[in-house]
């Protein structure tokens, strides 16, 4: 499920998450960097580098 854009804070629910990034084709996505769970802190910022 498509979040937000790299270069800006999203409010996401806290939790384990499968992360990627990727960006929109006519095609359907391109992922850019390989997946991995994230630990999205409850009431804090996650910073996450890909």
């Amino acid at each position: 499920m498509p979040v937000g854009p790299s270069d800006r804070p999203v409010e996401v629910r806290c939790g384990r998450f499968f992360v990627r990034l990727g960006e929109p084709t006519r095609d359907g996505t391109r992922w850019l960097t390989e997946g991995r769970t994230v630990v999205i802190k409850c009431g804090a910022l996650t910073e996450v580098s890909f």
